[in-house]
Order: structure tokens, then C-alpha cells, then sequence
């Protein structure tokens, strides 16, 4: 699931209430130009991961925003709510998640974008397949 940097500043998972919280400093690098360019790392957000749960503040969905091309398409966020509502219900599902934002979820897109781009069509008629499902189900 995926909540606010907000619910984690007790120190505790706002989804399974387990203290075992990792934290990281989301750094976004600014480039100041006055003649010669100086870049510097600014701290502009946390992100939080329950090591327990998987739970986090994050909702980026790589492999799907590969795919659709934007992390605010409307297949990406039925991703978010698929991943929310089916695969964080079960200790399965939480280890898929937990290891897709381990690192794996972000380069994987990444190899997709780079190395095998003309697979995209084929994935994405995978996760329309994935979302019709889910949607359809939703629905009853």
C-alpha cells in the first residue's frame, strides 16, 4: 500500500505497525547557472519502507510507467489500486511487492526502455489483459 511520508514520522508502519522502517533521502539535483554551472544535491522528500510488510510512501509503478509512457495514466493508477487492494492482501503478494521496490521494479524498466523497446507492445497487451481482469472483477 501507499501512504504519505507523513504516516511514517512515528517511526511505526501505518499498515502493520512494525518499528522495522527504513528511510531514505529522495535527493533531487539542481543546477545553478552564474557562469559556470554548479550542480548540488537537494534533500526534497523521505521515502519510507516497511521491512516487514513492504508497505511505503512511494507509488511508482516503473514498469507500467515504461510502458504507458506516464505515471498518471489511467492504466498505471488501476496498477496502483490493483497492487493496494490485491497484492498487499496476501504475504505473497507483499513479498512480490517488496521485492519489485527492492530495485528490481525500477531496473527492469529501465532495461525495457533501453534495451527492448519493441517488447513494449507485448507487455502492454499483458497488463490490459491484467487490468481488464481486475476491473471486471471489481465490478461484480
Amino acid at each position: 500500500m501507499s501512504y504519505n511520508s507523513s504516516d511514517f514520522e512515528s517511526g511505526k508502519c501505518p499498515h502493520c505497525g512494525s518499528s522495522d522502517v527504513s528511510k531514505e533521502h529522495n535527493l533531487m539535483n539542481l543546477a545553478v547557472a552564474h557562469g559556470a554551472g554548479y550542480f548540488f544535491d537537494f534533500p526534497f522528500d523521505s521515502s519510507y519502507e516497511c521491512n516487514k510488510c513492504g508497505a511505503s510512501n512511494s507509488d511508482d509503478c516503473f514498469i507500467a510507467t515504461a510502458v504507458y509512457g506516464d505515471r498518471n495514466a489511467p492504466q498505471v493508477k488501476t496498477l496502483r489500486q490493483y497492487r493496494d487492494d490485491v497484492l498487499m492482501q496476501s504475504a505473497p503478494g507483499r513479498a512480490f511487492v517488496k521485492f519489485y521496490y527492492s530495485g528490481v521494479g525500477r531496473k527492469a524498466a529501465g532495461f525495457i526502455r533501453e534495451k527492448i523497446p519493441d517488447a513494449i507492445p507485448v507487455i502492454r497487451t499483458g497488463l490490459d489483459w491484467l487490468i481488464e481482469r481486475y476491473t471486471s472483477e471489481s465490478q461484480d
